[in-house]
């Protein structure tokens, strides 16, 4: 009877070592799983890091290149803004020069400041035009999808089926896929009907 009582109790130990093992290796494979997520939380924090980078340095080159063009447009109307202020500053010049002497507190000289000061106002203007010429206006850009299929290509599709052209014949001329062509045939057919 003790040794039916030791082999039990042996049996018992031998299962229960083999669970404790099972047990090990569930738990060794949770932890490799934790470790697998982790390194690829690191994987996809460094590849989001390197779009984010990208995303700056594109950024500030696209603010460069808007900033040159700015200033080229700038420039570029400054340029021709004082070729318009000389021809107009003769005229009040000449108008001086014929009632005599001008004093250096006379309206002319105020009226060069008047024109220094427009001047810049409309610098000021200009890069708001020059700003809203290349920005287009929000309100006005439309996003349209036709998902349709166009209606020349059917028309041709449907006009080379009645030439007698096969499927294929049709699908080269018009560059498409032959699944399409029998697509465009057949919905051509029941609007048709």
């Amino acid at each position: 009877m003790g040794a039916f009582w030791l082999a039990i109790s042996l049996l018992l130990h031998a299962f229960s070592f083999l669970l404790i093992i099972l047990l090990y290796m569930r738990l060794s494979r949770l932890g490799e799983a934790e470790q697998r997520a982790a390194k690829r939380a690191e994987e996809l924090e460094e590849a989001m890091a390197a779009h984010l980078v990208a995303w700056k340095e594109e950024n500030e080159r696209f603010l460069g290149e808007l900033d040159a063009l700015l200033r080229t447009k700038t420039t570029a109307g400054a340029a021709k803004q004082p070729l318009a202020s000389k021809l107009a500053a003769p005229a009040p010049r000449s108008a001086s020069d014929g009632s005599g002497s001008a004093s250096p507190t006379s309206p002319t000289d105020e009226s060069g400041a008047e024109e220094k000061n427009g001047e810049i106002a409309q610098t000021g203007q200009n890069d708001r035009d020059v700003a809203l010429d290349y920005f287009p206006d929000i309100e006005a850009i439309e996003d349209v999808l036709d998902l349709s299929p166009s209606a020349s290509a059917a028309d041709a599709a449907r006009r080379l089926h009645e030439e007698g052209a096969t499927i294929e014949e049709i699908a080269k001329k018009l560059q498409k896929g032959k699944t399409e062509v029998e697509l465009l045939l057949k919905f051509d057919r029941k609007t048709s009907e």
